[in-house]
């Protein structure tokens, strides 16, 4: 996504790094990265290279940085951020953490996973001995890469979490 900005507050003592392009970067990298928001996701990747050469004039031209009461200087700093967010509907690909008789528990990327019981194919049945999920002599279990179709998703505390549905064609371990 493009044209993402947000405030970094500068210190005093580094501002002598504030024309470095990686200065900004880790600053960046600092405040915002890996954050996660409802609207966009979690942002796993930051480019300011299209945007750095807007910043250097900023600082050169004094405007429109802002320096505080306390000597620190506000700009405003735009980037290109890539974001993971899945969509109601996708299919995607997720490890499983464990199974248990209500579910499956596993993630994608940085987001936590459930398919529960109800969202599996009925002819997956849970094996208390192992606990895993079987089907005919198909077994999910631990580290297994499955296919889900997204259910819902759900962004709280900065955690992305994902409920999925395995009980359509071309969903579950082997697709």
């Amino acid at each position: 996504m493009d044209n993402c900005e947000t405030t970094l507050v500068i210190k005093p003592n580094d501002m002598h790094k504030i024309k470095n392009q990686d200065f900004i970067f880790q600053e960046l990298q600092r405040k915002v990265g890996g954050q996660c928001t409802t609207e966009h996701g979690y942002l796993i990747f930051i480019d300011i290279q299209k945007h750095f050469k807007e910043t250097y004039e900023q600082i050169n031209n004094y405007s429109p940085a802002e320096v505080t009461e306390n000597g620190m200087v506000k700009i405003t700093q735009k980037f290109t951020g890539v974001f993971f967010k899945p969509l109601v509907g996708q299919v995607i690909d997720i490890m499983v953490d464990k199974c248990e008789d209500n579910g499956i528990h596993g993630r994608c990327g940085p987001a936590t996973v459930l398919i529960i019981r109800d969202n599996l194919s009925p002819e997956y049945q849970y094996d208390y001995n192992d606990g895993t999920f079987k089907s005919g002599d198909q077994t999910i279990s631990r580290d297994d890469i499955i296919r889900i179709e997204v259910d819902s998703v759900t962004v709280n505390n900065q955690q992305m979490r994902i409920v999925g549905k395995m009980n359509d064609n071309y969903l579950g371990k082997e697709f």
